[in-house]
């Protein structure tokens, strides 16, 4: 019997302790290193199987690391219905090595592709670009303040397709009344955005600094990831930023590794050279 696809849920693994202990090691080293997305598969709750996107940064490209669903839950729509899930999790360049389960990929991929518009390589390795979404997820914004600090949303920036850019929330930060700084919230997954741009910019202008204005706005913005379906956020600096890193830091995030910008992107060309990835996961 198929089952209803809204009742597949992807969660990282690596926020559930039982599904750690389980979850392939090695995927889980990658994780650490922030070359994967492991997650775990639930249909009504109940563990069905593994999923793992990887991320190549030699190409720049997404590929399906893993995808494992337990016997007794196959030929039911679930396998299906996770890679539909992961591809529409992560915009840009995607590659499909076909290793095993050939008919499924067969089947699902050209399937996917023609729903979606996408154009496809030849057999057995596929590769095709999977667009980002345009508009922001409708979801009830949270109350973005707390005693002192607010955020005012100033405009809500639809993605776009030909620059691959995500849609993002663009806020003023405002402290006793007054504009303070700036801060972005970007909703979704792209390349560039989990390894240069991150998720968060933010900046405090001069005379307002040394108050953790920067902080407390991340920490407003949190509730709106996770509304808007986010599990994991990235957020980079500059290695001499020393300010950025610390607030990123006191914000929970844990510094994963550091990446050389490519010649081509937009802070390279600023005279930027090297960016902190710090990841941020958001347990529900």
């Amino acid at each position: 019997m198929q089952c209803n696809t809204n009742d597949i849920r992807l969660i990282p693994a690596t926020q559930i302790d039982e599904h750690m202990r389980t979850y392939h090691r090695n995927f889980l080293a990658e994780w650490r290193a922030g070359k994967n997305y492991p997650y775990v598969i639930l249909l009504n709750g109940t563990q069905t199987g593994y999923a793992g996107v990887g991320i190549d940064h030699t190409t720049q490209e997404f590929y399906l690391q893993h995808l494992a669903v337990q016997p007794e839950f196959r030929r039911r729509g679930v396998g299906k219905a996770v890679v539909e899930q992961l591809f529409g999790r992560f915009a840009g360049g995607w590659r499909i090595d076909i290793v095993g389960e050939v008919g499924f990929w067969r089947r699902v991929i050209p399937e996917y592709a023609r729903g979606h518009r996408l154009n496809l390589e030849a057999w057995p390795s596929y590769r095709f670009l999977r667009g980002v979404n345009i508009e922001l997820p409708a979801v009830a914004e949270p109350i973005l303040h707390d005693y002192e600090l607010e955020l005012v949303l100033l405009q809500r920036i639809p993605g776009n397709p030909q620059r691959m850019w995500i849609p993002v929330y663009e806020f003023a930060i405002r402290a006793h009344g007054m504009n303070v700084g700036h801060i972005d919230l970007r909703i979704g997954n792209s390349y560039t955005i989990i390894a240069f741009n991150g998720h968060i910019g933010y900046g405090i202008d001069q005379p307002y600094r040394g108050h953790h204005y920067a902080l407390r706005a991340c920490r407003l913005l949190l509730p709106l990831a996770r509304a808007s379906g986010m599990d994991t956020l990235w957020i980079t600096a500059n290695p001499t930023n020393l300010p950025s890193r610390r607030t990123i830091e006191h914000l929970g995030a844990r510094l994963v590794d550091t990446l050389k910008l490519p010649p081509d992107s937009d802070q390279y060309l600023h005279g930027e050279r090297e960016k902190c990835r710090y990841r941020l996961e958001l347990v529900r």
